[in-house]
């Protein structure tokens, strides 16, 4: 007897394995464990435009853009050729202290030309969170080199999101967040939640 076997068959196969790597070693954030234990992860294969798709090739439209970040969409061809010619040319080149390079110099002058009043400076990093922790440690930095050490309260809106680092979860105060498990990093800055935007008067 011969048995047929589909490329959909070996990709059902290779999405289970897939499944269990995932749910034996991969420590997903903000993770419900009771269901993934259950049902694992959906393994997503590819994408294009703005719509990804899974392993058993069910489309999705792709809401959010990954995270908020692929805002050009997927499988752009321009996008990866440049990306491409740059790792030949110069795939990593540290910026720290005095050291530079063409393309952060370059869109670093680009972004203080678009942005608006007397924000003249850019501070790179690699995600939402890490950029939330530079900001802050910034403005204690300069009002503590002003005379000021003790200005140090942050403003933020009551179960918001703003990373999933320590400092990110404090500052959100997301319910999803508040767990006894968890503790925050209030010891040394203060958090003045607010459930109405800035300005807005209640009602």
């Amino acid at each position: 007897m011969t048995v047929m076997t589909s490329a959909n068959d070996i990709g059902m196969r290779q999405a289970d394995s897939l499944w269990q790597k995932d749910r034996a070693h991969f420590l997903h954030p903000w993770t419900h464990f009771d269901t993934f234990k259950r049902d694992g992860s959906l393994v997503i294969e590819s994408a294009q435009g703005a719509y990804v798709t899974d392993a058993a090739g069910k489309r999705y439209l792709d809401g959010i853009g990954g995270l908020w970040c692929v805002n050009i969409g997927y499988g752009r061809k321009e996008m990866a050729q440049v990306i491409g010619e740059q790792v030949l040319k110069l795939n990593y080149s540290n910026t720290f202290t005095d050291c530079t390079n063409e393309p952060a110099t370059e869109l670093a002058a680009k972004l203080a030309e678009l942005a608006p009043g007397s924000l003249n400076h850019v501070a790179y990093s690699v995600s939402g969170s890490c950029a939330n922790d530079t900001a802050i440690r910034l403005a204690h930095f300069y009002h503590s080199r002003r005379g000021e050490p003790n200005r140090r309260v942050i403003l933020s809106r009551y179960n918001s999101y703003h990373g999933s680092t320590y400092l990110g979860m404090t500052l959100g105060n997301r319910e999803g967040d508040r767990s006894p498990h968890f503790g925050t990093s209030t010891a040394w800055f203060t958090i003045s939640p607010l459930r109405t935007p800035i300005g807005v008067p209640r009602g």
